[in-house]
């Protein structure tokens, strides 16, 4: 900074703090260029000492414009206590830009906004999509100076806040969230055809470009609306014929999010894992009664069978005595990871609430399924 001084600018910032005097004002925050004591970590009272730090913030944020210098303010956050105002600064590489050297000891701040019709563009705003309560809005994202937050909250825009701490230094730093749901993409029980305008709403439009006969709920492709060409279809066949549905074709997606992934510590067709999952890839759910305990090998030096499509033994890998490092712990099969769901359900007394994979149901037909 000094080094893009004149030698005329230098001498009078010399004579501007030899002028200054603070003899008469009340003792500084931090004496010696150290924070006070009270500052420090509390051990006894843990976070107590960042409500003293915030508590004497204003104080200290007249000594550092008394020698010059610029500190964050201190605001009232979301949750009504007072919290340090997040701002940016311009890189340093600002000064060697004709264009942005102006910004370098620029202070800038973040301002949200959600988006409405009506609202009149920012000319330097940033866009992102969200969704409040169900519903798909904008996000408003724009940097301002510092001196025109006053004047962007009377357009209604609201200063950024970063988002609470996720790990509770309290608490052994241990995430404070709940766990999140498991992430599903067909809300319908069983029935991912009637999720179609909710997930599939830009499809509908090409598809209904592709054949002016199409609707909602068919297969795309020859006799797509006849009900017995779509019964053979994963989107519309019944529980029992999970194995042996004839028609590929899907009413929404073959791509839904499976419940149950094959663990990465198994083998390609151990513990039935792959049975179920075109099934799945249909937003279909596994029928519970069909899943069978099977006896499967566990050992990791046992010898393991490839077999064809139609399950005849192709090849045999033979045993072998390498030593291997034990696995933290035994591989579970579909059967017993859907079995061990159930018995923890009925020990908690679980509730469904038709918005999980992990509870079971009946279709319209009373075929339970998981």
């Amino acid at each position: 900074m000094l080094g893009r001084m004149s030698p005329d600018e230098i001498k009078e910032l010399i004579a501007a703090l030899e002028a200054m005097s603070l003899e008469d004002a009340s003792p500084p925050i931090c004496e010696d260029d150290h924070p006070p004591d009270r500052w420090k970590d509390d051990e006894k009272n843990p976070g107590a000492e960042l409500d003293r730090l915030l508590e004497d913030w204003p104080a200290f944020e007249e000594e550092c414009k008394a020698a010059g210098f610029r500190c964050p303010k201190v605001i009232k956050g979301k949750n009504g206590k007072p919290r340090l105002q997040s701002r940016f600064t311009p890189s340093l590489n600002c000064a060697d830009s004709p264009e942005l050297v102006k910004f370098s000891n620029t202070i800038f701040v973040g301002m949200i906004r959600t988006g409405r019709p009506g609202l009149t563009p920012h000319p330097d705003q940033m866009t992102f999509p969200i969704t409040v309560e169900g519903e798909q809005r904008e996000q408003h994202v724009v940097m301002v100076q510092e001196d025109q937050v006053e004047q962007m909250t009377a357009e209604g825009w609201e200063l950024f806040e970063p988002p609470e701490p996720l790990l509770d230094e309290t608490k052994g730093f241990t995430d404070s969230r709940s766990r999140p749901e498991r992430i599903v993409d067909v809300h319908t029980t069983d029935n991912p055809a009637n999720d179609i305008g909710y997930y599939f709403k830009d499809a509908q439009h090409i598809a209904r470009c592709l054949s002016d006969k199409w609707k909602p709920g068919d297969l795309i492709g020859e006799n797509g609306s006849d009900p017995a060409t779509k019964s053979e279809s994963a989107s519309y066949a019944t529980p029992g014929k999970w194995d042996k549905f004839s028609d590929s074709r899907s009413a929404t997606s073959a791509g839904h999010i499976p419940a149950f992934n094959r663990p990465a510590e198994v083998g390609l067709g151990w513990g039935g894992w792959d049975a179920y999952t075109s099934w799945e890839a249909h937003g279909r759910r596994i029928p519970e009664e069909s899943v069978k305990e099977g006896d499967w090998m566990r050992g990791l030096n046992n010898p393991f069978d490839f077999v064809d499509k139609d399950g005849k033994v192709v090849m045999t890998v033979p045993a072998n005595d390498w030593e291997l490092p034990p696995r933290p712990k035994e591989p579970e099969t579909l059967y017993e990871v859907i079995k061990g769901k159930k018995e923890r359900a009925a020990a908690h007394k679980s509730k469904p609430t038709g918005l999980s994979w992990d509870l079971p149901f009946k279709d319209e037909g009373g075929n339970a399924g998981w």
